[in-house]
């Protein structure tokens, strides 16, 4: 627009000048047409010829004078403005390159960030989830390789609903942006938690007992204290952990205490979640006889109970060393009483 302004203007003003010069070339003539007039008057004496012809003569040279004069000014003139333009022109085609340098910048600027967008890695740190009734934060779940590069996440991942969650996570850089989507599975790995009274409790015979009173709680770590049941319902899933088993979670307790008769009474409880992880733990009752306690008294001991290998143990017995403690059980009990409890004497301790 400025070059093409400038060539307008120099147009005009070589127009005005060419006028100007036609204007000063016929004024010229006028005013020697005039003069000679004047100079045939006063001299009278002249002949007209010589009058004639030196007038023309001096018009004639005039005359050049001020059209060489015109020339030279337009041709100044148009030089003037021939420059004028070639400097225009040179103006704009070094804005132009300038224009198109910076573009160029620009855009191999815009290349480089695109291409360290694209090998920034976003990994991340655990694909499984544990089941809870929390809230994960996102931006904790991942890492980017490219400290540089800005991370923010659209959603959340729901931990209270077992499964596959994805979040998408936004990775910003230089004005530019892409987006990555990361899946993460929701497991419930946990088991419920059953917690007795007592280890095994002794009860005198024809006392009221029910082997609930043995049980302190039956309860999971997320869905809270689970329900008492008299048997255990249908399952609907297969995987444990990872869907659906059960509408809420129960326990039951199986095996019964008679009161009336002398002995030791194995009860189990089993607990399951609503995600089918299940948990199982048994306690023994003994019934004692009023007339038997003292006797019973004089004769308890410490022994450890293999609940696997369903074998009694002096505590100092090598074997109870490589007893895993999920299967150990210590108790104060009369031989007799562990053997009517259904366990046998180790063979190396011989209790």
């Amino acid at each position: 627009m400025k070059a093409q302004s400038t060539k307008t203007s120099i147009s005009i003003l070589r127009i005005i000048a060419v006028i100007a010069i036609a204007f000063g070339v016929l004024f010229a003539l006028s005013s020697c047409g005039q003069s000679g007039n004047a100079q045939n008057s006063a001299s009278e004496a002249s002949t007209e010829s010589q009058s004639s012809e030196s007038a023309d003569s001096d018009n004639g040279k005039l005359k050049q004078s001020l059209l060489n004069t015109a020339k030279g000014t337009s041709e100044k003139a148009e030089e003037k403005a021939a420059e004028t333009t070639d400097a225009a022109d040179k103006a704009k085609e070094e804005a132009d390159r300038k224009a198109e340098e910076e573009k160029k910048q620009q855009e191999e600027a815009k290349a480089r960030t695109a291409e360290e967008l694209e090998k920034a890695e976003l990994t991340q740190k655990t694909e499984q989830l544990e089941y809870s009734n929390k809230k994960a934060k996102p931006l904790s779940l991942v890492e980017c390789s490219d400290p540089k590069v800005e991370v923010t996440s659209e959603g959340k991942a729901d931990l209270a609903e077992v499964g596959s969650q994805k979040v998408t996570y936004m990775l910003s850089l230089g004005g530019q942006s892409l987006k990555r989507e990361m899946s993460f599975k929701v497991l419930d790995t946990k088991s419920p938690q059953i917690d007795f009274v007592d280890k095994a409790p002794k009860i005198d015979a024809g006392t009221d007992y029910s082997p609930t009173q043995n049980i302190n709680f039956v309860k999971d770590p997320v869905d809270g204290e689970l329900e008492l049941v008299e048997s255990a319902p249908e399952a609907k899933g297969s995987k444990a952990g990872e869907e659906v088993f059960y509408d809420k979670g129960w326990y039951t307790v199986e095996g019964s205490v008679d009161t009336s008769v002398a002995g030791v009474y194995s009860i189990d409880v089993n607990a399951a979640d609503i995600h089918g992880n299940t948990a199982h733990r048994t306690f023994d009752v003994t019934v004692v006889a009023p007339e038997q306690e003292a006797t019973q008294a004089a004769d308890v001991h410490s022994y450890v109970l293999n609940t696997n290998s369903r074998k009694f143990h002096h505590p100092g017995c090598r074997a109870v060393k490589q007893m895993k403690d999920a299967n150990r059980q210590d108790v104060e009990m009369s031989r007799d009483e562990v053997i009517a409890m259904g366990y046998e004497p180790c063979g190396i301790c011989t209790p």
